[in-house]
């Protein structure tokens, strides 16, 4: 009877225990405001990188990265003033409440450079806001593939294309040339490059990590070569503009006139001469709409829909060779064929179609210049 209390109280301590332990872990369980898992992205925290997948989570004190700190609240005060806390976008340089767009506007392609370092302001009025927003978009910007960098609880994102071709062009070439150098250094704040040059020589990617850098600057420069061409072909096309203007004008009048002054069948020779000059007249209206087709459409600026050039289209020479033989093809037949009552009159339609093909160039470049 005597260890029937003894053995109560064993049980009750023994219960007591368990439903405070459990208790314990409800708490931290509610603590938890937010828990994401990334595969994609590169995070540096305070110099050393953290592997992939990332687990994310975020609680009323703090944001961990793979069990590590990233940022930390160290009290209600701090929260609400924020004064040692930065985020830096590299590609907008706004405050979280704002959300920081993803694309630089910067002079290469997706490129930008931060300007200011803006604090955390508005949405720091209650931590829970506080970790849960940031863990947001840290897990925003890593699921699109950025560059995360963070020394101090100071964390900047790489998220333009531009500036993590400038980051990964510093680990692909050892050493990096000074042009590679410079251009990831003017990534960093100004008074964070130290800490940047020693990233840059204590991290070694791995061979997959490496390859994957590779992609990403041959995506880049395939991009921003085609991007280079593509301004190239419409500075040539403003260029060549106005004389091809000109020049269109006065072929299209001279040939409209050559048509309505077409001699009569019953003067034979007279028509004959009058193909002649016919001929003369579409071959040079079909250079110029040679000339102003391959610049257009290197401007991209018309679709050709002749489904036999649309083949040819993409390469100059070959669509000069395809037009070269269909045109001189035609006018050879119809100048062998030149006494055809029949054929002058095909001659004088076809040279008024190349008239109005001519002036159409005239006004459509005049509509788009």
């Amino acid at each position: 009877m005597r260890r029937l209390p003894i053995t109560a109280l064993a049980a009750f301590v023994l219960v007591s225990l368990g439903t405070t332990a459990f208790s314990a872990a409800d708490v931290v369980d509610q603590n938890v405001l937010y828990v994401n898992n990334i595969s994609s992205g590169l995070v540096f925290l305070d110099g050393q990188h953290i592997s992939a997948p990332y687990r994310i989570v975020a609680t009323e004190q703090q944001i961990t990265v793979n069990d590590r700190v990233f940022f930390a609240i160290q009290d209600r005060e701090l929260a609400q003033r924020a004064d040692s806390i930065h985020l830096i976008s590299s590609s907008s340089g706004h405050s979280v409440d704002n959300a920081p767009p993803l694309r630089g506007d910067g002079n290469r392609f997706g490129r930008s450079r931060p300007q200011n370092s803006r604090r955390f302001e508005g949405v720091w009025g209650r931590q829970r806001e506080s970790c849960d927003n940031l863990a947001k978009v840290l897990a925003s910007n890593l699921e699109q593939n950025a560059i995360v960098v963070c020394f101090d609880q100071e964390s900047q994102y790489l998220s333009s294309m531009g500036d993590r071709h400038d980051f990964y062009s510093a680990f692909s070439d050892s050493p990096p040339s000074d042009e590679v150098l410079h251009d990831f250094l003017e990534l960093a704040p100004s008074e964070r490059r130290s800490q940047w040059s020693q990233l840059l020589n204590s991290f070694t990617p791995d061979a997959e990590t490496r390859q994957w850098m590779n992609v990403v600057i041959n995506s880049f420069d395939s991009v921003e070569e085609a991007n280079l061409d593509h301004n190239s072909a419409v500075s040539r096309l403003r260029h060549a503009s106005y004389p091809l203007t000109i020049l269109g004008m006065l072929l299209g009048v001279v040939a409209l006139g050559h048509t309505l002054r077409w001699p009569a069948v019953v003067d034979r020779d007279a028509a004959e001469n009058a193909m002649k000059i016919a001929i003369a007249l579409m071959l040079g209206m079909s250079c110029l709409d040679l000339v102003w087709t391959i610049l257009a459409a290197q401007a991209g600026e018309m679709t050709e829909l002749n489904p036999f050039a649309a083949y040819f289209i993409h390469s100059p020479w070959a669509l000069a060779g395809f037009k070269a033989v269909a045109t001189l093809g035609a006018c050879g037949i119809l100048y062998a064929m030149r006494r055809n009552e029949k054929i002058q009159l095909a001659t004088w339609w076809m040279c008024l179609v190349c008239v109005l093909l001519t002036f159409r160039w005239v006004v459509v470049d005049s509509l788009i210049s």
